[in-house]
Parts: C-alpha cells; sequence; structure tokens
C-alpha cells in the first residue's frame, strides 16, 4: 500500500515556517546587525577615547546593545529556520525497502523543495477537483519552482525550462475526466515517487531531493519522456546531471564543517611528516604525491573503487607488494595512484599504508 500524506510529514512544517518573511531573511538581517554592531561599537570606543559628550556615549552605548541584542535574536532565528528545513527522519530509506510497512509514511523522506513542489501540486488537484494526481502535474510545480538543482539540470541538458513549463501549463489546464475533493495519487505519481525513493538509496543520500523525483519523472512520465526523445537526451543524462549536482553539493557542504573529524585530518598534524625522516635527495629527484594532494586540496576521484582497493592490498603485503597498473592511455590508472596517495595521507587507508608516503 502506497503510503503519503505530506500533511502529517515534518517536512510539511517546513514548508510552513519557509513562507515566513523573518525567518527566511533571518540569515542578511543577522549579517546587517553584525556590520551596524562593528560600527557602533568602534564609533563608541572612539567617542570614549576622545572624550566626547557624555550624551553621545550613551547613546552609542545604547546602539551597541541593541545592534548586538538583534544579531543574537536573529541568530537564534537562522539555527530555528535550518534545523526545520532538515528535519530528523523517522526511519531511512533502507528501512522502507528492506522492512516495509504500511505505516511509513514516505512523505518524511522528502526534502524541502521536493516537498513544496508535492504540495502546490496536491492544492492544484484540489482546487481542480481532479480525482487523480498524476505525474505531469508534479513535473510543472517542480519546474515552476525550479531551484538550483533542477536549473543546473535544465542548463547542463540544454532544455528549454521556460517552454516546457508552457506547454505543461496547457496541458495541466485540460479537462479531466473524473472529479474528486480528494484527489487520489495516479500510478505514475507514485512509480516515480518510488523510483525516486530508489534513486536516493543508490546516491547514499538521506533524503528525496528534486533531482531524484526528475530521474523518476524521466523513466515514468510520459510526457517528460517524449521531450526527452525529442532532445536526443536519455533518463541516465538526467541522473548523471542530477548525481553530479548532489555529489558537487554535499562536497561543498562538508568542506564548511571543518570541526569534522575527516576534515580535521585533511590538515594533518604536527608529527606526520617526521614518520620517514628527512630525505633530502629524494626529494630533490621525485615528486611526493601525498603532499601534492593534500596542497591540492584532495580532488575528488570518481569511481575505480574495486582497483583502488586491489591496489592497496598488493600493497599492503609483507612480501610480493609489488603493484602494476595496466591498462590504455585514459583509462585513469593516475588517478588510482592519486587516490592510493590520498587516502593514505589521512589515514583511511590499510594500516600497513597510513601514513606512508607515495614518491613518483
Amino acid at each position: 500500500m502506497f503510503n503519503f500524506n505530506l500533511k502529517k510529514s515534518r517536512i510539511f512544517q517546513a514548508i510552513r515556517y519557509s513562507q515566513n518573511p523573518i525567518l527566511r531573511s533571518a540569515n542578511l538581517l543577522r549579517k546587517t546587525f553584525s556590520v551596524l554592531f562593528l560600527i557602533s561599537i568602534v564609533l563608541f570606543l572612539y567617542s570614549y577615547t576622545e572624550q566626547a559628550p557624555e550624551r553621545s556615549s550613551t547613546v552609542l552605548l545604547g546602539l551597541v546593545v541593541i545592534f548586538l541584542t538583534s544579531v543574537i535574536i536573529f541568530w537564534l532565528n537562522e539555527t530555528f529556520y535550518n534545523s526545520i528545513l532538515k528535519p530528523k527522519l523517522k526511519f531511512s530509506i533502507e528501512e522502507v525497502f528492506s522492512q516495509p510497512k504500511e505505516e511509513h509514511n514516505l512523505a518524511e523522506l522528502l526534502d524541502l523543495e521536493a516537498a513544496k513542489a508535492i504540495w502546490q501540486s496536491i492544492k492544484f488537484a484540489k482546487a481542480k477537483q481532479y480525482s487523480e494526481l498524476d505525474s505531469t502535474i508534479l513535473l510543472y510545480f517542480l519546474l515552476k519552482n525550479s531551484g538550483s538543482q533542477i536549473n543546473f539540470i535544465f542548463f547542463r541538458s540544454n532544455l528549454g525550462l521556460n517552454d516546457i513549463i508552457k506547454k505543461l501549463k496547457e496541458e495541466i489546464s485540460r479537462e479531466r475526466s473524473g472529479h474528486s475533493k480528494e484527489p487520489n495519487y495516479s500510478a505514475d505519481f507514485q512509480d516515480v515517487i518510488l523510483e525516486a525513493m530508489q534513486i536516493a538509496q543508490s546516491e547514499q543520500q538521506d533524503h528525496v531531493d528534486a533531482g531524484s523525483i526528475m530521474v523518476g519523472l524521466a523513466e515514468h512520465s510520459s510526457i517528460f519522456k517524449k521531450i526527452l526523445v525529442e532532445a536526443e537526451l536519455k533518463k541516465e543524462d538526467i541522473a548523471n546531471l542530477s548525481w553530479w549536482f548532489s555529489s558537487t553539493e554535499r562536497k561543498y557542504q562538508d568542506r564548511k564543517e571543518w570541526w569534522k573529524y575527516d576534515n580535521l585530518l585533511k590538515f594533518g598534524s604536527l608529527g606526520k611528516n617526521w614518520c620517514s625522516g628527512y630525505t633530502i635527495t629524494l626529494d630533490q629527484y621525485s615528486i611526493d604525491w601525498s603532499i601534492a594532494e593534500e596542497k591540492n586540496g584532495f580532488g575528488e576521484i570518481i569511481g575505480h573503487k574495486t582497483e583502488i582497493e586491489e591496489t592497496e592490498r598488493v600493497l599492503a603485503r609483507s612480501e610480493i607488494n609489488n603493484a602494476l597498473l595496466v591498462g590504455r592511455p585514459g583509462v585513469n590508472r593516475k588517478n588510482i595512484v592519486k587516490a592510493s596517495a590520498q587516502k593514505a595521507r589521512i589515514g583511511k587507508s590499510l594500516p600497513e599504508i597510513n601514513y606512508k608516503r607515495i614518491v613518483e
């Protein structure tokens, strides 16, 4: 049974709060009052040292207190707003597929952008009293309120977003058979949501985002499949663009959280370079890939997981530990060595290889 009730999910609260203008602008207001606080405190200190009239110093001190209070208030609002945008999940996507239960409300797994599009689709279907909410209506509202991920997918795939939106608007405005106050979810709508969940699971995402739903629509929406065929595109093209955006966004967010253990490992430690001692002659005639990767910011290595692990196992042997990478130019042999150097540098490889240098 397809249990999908957006109004009873936690993400629905995020939809409501996201429409609050004060919460939405909390970040901008916090930054604005932070600047005003710094200016006012500089002016207050200047007036105090220059022995300005007591009244002006009192006024400036009052402004310092007001601006500081405003910064704290809007910082709390911003923290609250960010916490509701990604509510804690009651269950994971893996649980839905491994232990299917009727009480699992699949709407709990949506992210904010996807939830907003589906909520607007529901409201539209109710207003028109359609008997079913189908994938065409969902596609229209997903594109109409497109966020950065959808814009990225359409820009990279060279699809005319505005032209498609106009075409979909005409399609969903046509009279449909059957009328009901509470529309049901059509078979293709259900297939899209389930497909999106599988995509999110394969990409190791906690939530079902708009990109995953786009991939589901590319598989199960007849009108979107027709659009892709006319543009000589496939479902795999949409899936690759969705993955590209999600992985880049995830990497950017991870870098911002510098206090995480994995990020701290990349900064290195005081004694790590002393493990091998000083190798002055070797350093003259070689390139240390481990240090080079650290300076380059540990670029992302895509694919070849099996080959990287095999290389590490060979290098970790006590005897016969020579690894030979054979292949035509362009098959990413160098990236396998880079990945090994990265993992060794931050201690994420096998114990026998961790913190060893990889030298060319």
